[in-house]
């Protein structure tokens, strides 16, 4: 077989290959399965899942997956969704997704010693990658900070978390309460802070009150 031969059979194969890796990986479960263990490869013991199913491109199931960090442990019960993994940089993309009995334990000084800057506070909450959310719908979620729990009956979320979070809108819902957010917090440099925060709640959050509808702009450096 002549070099120009090997060469013409390599420029054929070679798009036939990688496309027919890039369907596996993103449209079958043994695929997902590859592609989430390879975050655990990056990620190490900060992630844990239990069962895979589905795949990447159609919808992803997740069942027992925790995420744990010296700032915040993330328990999910169930999680149906699309996931893209980006790798230059290690990036993870959610879109159309459904959590259902999320728990989120806020360890608020995980480590004793003198009190920390905020910039060291700020530091603390970046990721080991970045982190894209389109469409984020949670059903049943628990929030501990030390002593104190909030269950929270919907969250629907969408933003970033990388450089810095972004928050293009976050909705939480708790009986008639009801709290919107929408805004960004600079990580990995001081500032800039821009947020807006809309609290709506019926009757019964502050007992001589009847309900409140209130709006507050927050913006600056840090």
């Amino acid at each position: 077989m002549t070099l120009r031969r090997v060469l013409l059979l390599t420029i054929v194969a070679l798009p036939l290959l990688l496309g027919t890796a890039a369907w596996w990986v993103l449209y079958t479960a043994s695929g997902a399965r590859f592609a989430w263990a390879r975050v655990q490869n990056v990620l190490g013991d900060q992630v844990a899942i239990e069962h895979v199913d589905g795949s990447l491109a159609s919808g992803l199931e997740l069942r027992g997956f925790r995420y744990t960090s010296p700032v915040v442990t993330v328990d999910v019960g169930l999680f149906r969704g699309v996931v893209r993994l980006g790798l230059t940089p290690f990036a993870i993309r959610v879109d159309q997704a459904r959590a259902l009995d999320v728990a989120v334990d806020i360890r608020s000084n995980p480590a004793p010693g003198p009190a920390q800057s905020l910039e060291a506070r700020l530091e603390r909450l970046v990721l080991p990658f970045d982190l894209h959310i389109g469409a984020l719908d949670v059903q049943d979620l628990l929030i501990s900070v030390r002593d104190a729990t909030q269950r929270i009956e919907k969250l629907e979320l969408a933003g970033a978390w990388t450089r810095t979070i972004s928050v293009d809108r976050l909705l939480l819902t708790a009986g008639e309460r009801q709290l919107a957010l929408e805004g960004s917090l600079g990580l990995r440099e001081s500032g800039p802070v821009e947020a807006t925060l809309t609290l709506v709640a019926g009757a019964g959050l502050i007992p001589q009150v009847g309900s409140i509808d209130a709006r507050a702009e927050l913006g600056g450096d840090l």
